[in-house]
């Protein structure tokens, strides 16, 4: 496997040097000390992260982590406690990792002890991991670790929001070359797990609040939701089908909002709670420019449109959808 792609995109200057190590004994069949080199770089760059994290974040979370670890060194020294506690603490961190890249953490570190220690088999034979095992640890690491940047191990909304709420003025009308600067910028670094989470909060920022930083940022945080749903429509449509209160409590005030976002993404409607939904019915009823444009509360466009009950309005909704398409 060639990992010079990866390797490329690995964030932390000393931690790209020290892997050159880990690939050198990778391509040279040295599996052994792939492992247990690729296992101190992990933790190292990890340190790296936290120390950032704290020193330039303020995030009282990593400085804590870096706090305990120090501890544990100081007070014996010799002792590899500190890099389990590590691993642990992280763990129980959730805007760390996501759960599938500390499994694999976890996976490292059994294999890494295997490989490091003098742990003869039945034949006093060393224990060797085979390529594909390497080849896989590797991978995992540089994709959930290495190549991450340290603000990404955080929560990242109040980051995100704060960004687009200052570009706004560049990208409230260019949807397209947001889209790119989002996908560079955030989301490719960001895991499944992190994506939910972000869309939620924007969401609720978006649908739910009403104050003066939502206000003045709510069309640019809609542009935001519409990037993500694009970029991520399966997954997010099963979190809002798996989380309906969250998703369905939304603000009377703001409904002509969610509206428009909703007929973008139709697949949202069936998948909200009937609070919401009656909500929606009942704006419908009562509003000719919402029940214009809410042809989400039909089977089809078709029967949308047979609804209408005059040639205007049933003219101004074809427009309306021409300009959704």
């Amino acid at each position: 496997m060639d990992f010079n792609a990866q390797t490329d995109n690995i964030y932390h200057g000393k931690t790209k040097t020290y892997f050159q190590e880990v690939a050198s004994s990778y391509y040279n069949g040295n599996y052994r000390a792939a492992i247990v080199v690729l296992y101190s770089v992990v933790i190292t760059d990890i340190v790296y992260k936290l120390d950032e994290l704290k020193n330039v974040y303020g995030e009282k979370q990593a400085a804590d982590i870096l706090s305990a670890i120090e501890e544990l060194q100081k007070r014996n020294p010799k002792s590899a406690e500190w890099e389990s506690q590590l691993i642990e603490k992280i763990g129980r961190a959730n805007d760390f990792f996501d759960v599938v890249t500390h499994k694999n953490l976890e996976y490292l570190r059994s294999i890494r002890h295997l490989a490091a220690h003098p742990a003869l088999d039945h034949d006093r034979e060393l224990y060797t991991p085979n390529r594909d095992t390497v080849a896989s640890c590797i991978s995992n690491m540089l994709d959930g670790i290495l190549t991450k940047p340290p603000i990404f191990i955080r929560t990242i909304t109040d980051k995100i929001l704060t960004d687009i709420a200052s570009n706004k003025d560049v990208f409230i009308n260019d949807l397209a070359n947001f889209e790119k600067y989002m996908a560079s910028v955030y989301l490719r670094h960001m895991s499944q797990n992190m994506i939910k989470k972000v869309f939620s909060a924007i969401w609720k920022m978006t649908f739910c609040l009403e104050n003066e930083d939502c206000d003045n940022n709510r069309k640019i945080n809609s542009h935001c939701l519409t990037v993500v749903m694009k970029r991520y429509t399966a997954d997010l449509l099963s979190d809002i089908g798996e989380n309906k209160p969250v998703y369905s409590n939304i603000n009377p005030a703001l409904i002509d909002d969610i509206c428009l976002f909703i007929c973008a993404f139709p697949e949202i409607y069936c998948r909200l709670s009937e609070s919401a939904t009656t909500l929606l019915q009942a704006k419908a009823n009562s509003n000719e420019k919402f029940n214009i444009v809410a042809h989400f509360l039909s089977e089809s466009i078709e029967e949308h449109l047979d609804k209408m009950p005059s040639e205007k309005l049933h003219y101004n909704a074809i427009k309306f959808l021409e300009k959704k398409q």
